[in-house]
C-alpha cells in the first residue's frame, strides 16, 4: 500500500466506522467492515461470509436469524480463592432470628439467607460471585446459573432488589421479615 492509498483510507474510516457501529451484534459489525473495507479495495480483508438478507438489508433489530455457535461455549469452574470483602467474615450456618441456613429447603430462600447474613455481618449487599462463594461455603451451592432466577421470584415477592450502580444483591425489610417468618412456621 503507497503513502496515497493510506491516506484514502484513514479518510474513509470514520464512515466506515460510523456504518458499522449501526449495528448492534458484533458478528453484523464484524461482517460489514470485513465487506466494506474488501469493497474499498485497498487492502486485503478476509473474505466476507455472506449475510443473509435481512442483515445485508440492514435489519439488525433482533428480528435477523441468528448464526449458530461454531464451538460451546466452555465454562470455567467455580473459583477457589476468596473474594476480597468476604476474607474476614466468620461464616456460621445459623443466625439468630432465622432458621438454620440447612433447614431452608428453597434455594430462593438460601439465596436471602446469604444476603440476610451478609447484611448482618455488615456487607449491605453481595455480587453474584461472592453469593457463589458462600452459599458453597456453607454446604449448599447456589450455582451461578441459578441466580438470576431466584433474585427474579425473589424480587417479585419485594425481598430483595440490586444496586443501580454495580448490580450487587441486596435484601430488603420484607425479605427479612420473610425469612424471620419461615422460623415461627417450623416451630
Amino acid at each position: 500500500m503507497n503513502s496515497d492509498q493510506f491516506d484514502d483510507l484513514l479518510a474513509k474510516l470514520p464512515k466506515v466506522a460510523e456504518v458499522v457501529n449501526g449495528f448492534t451484534s458484533e458478528e453484523v459489525q464484524k461482517q460489514a467492515f470485513q465487506t466494506l473495507i474488501a469493497s474499498l479495495g485497498i487492502v486485503h480483508a478476509p473474505k466476507p461470509t455472506p449475510l443473509s438478507e435481512d442483515i445485508a438489508a440492514g435489519a439488525d433489530d433482533g428480528t435477523a436469524p441468528k448464526q449458530a455457535r461454531k464451538t460451546p461455549r466452555k465454562t470455567k469452574p467455580a473459583s477457589s480463592t476468596v473474594p476480597e470483602r468476604l476474607q474476614d467474615i466468620d461464616l456460621q450456618t445459623s443466625m439468630e432470628g432465622y432458621l438454620d441456613f440447612h433447614a431452608l429447603k428453597k434455594k430462593g430462600d438460601k439465596l436471602l439467607w446469604v444476603l440476610q447474613f451478609a447484611q448482618t455481618a455488615g456487607l449491605p449487599s453481595l455480587s453474584n460471585v461472592e453469593i457463589v462463594f458462600l452459599s458453597d461455603r456453607l454446604g449448599d451451592g447456589i450455582p451461578s446459573t441459578d441466580i438470576n432466577g431466584y433474585y427474579k421470584s425473589n424480587l417479585k415477592k419485594g425481598h430483595v432488589n440490586r444496586s443501580l450502580q454495580d448490580k450487587s444483591m441486596r435484601i430488603l425489610p420484607a425479605g427479612s421479615t420473610y425469612l424471620a417468618a419461615l422460623t415461627n412456621k417450623a416451630d
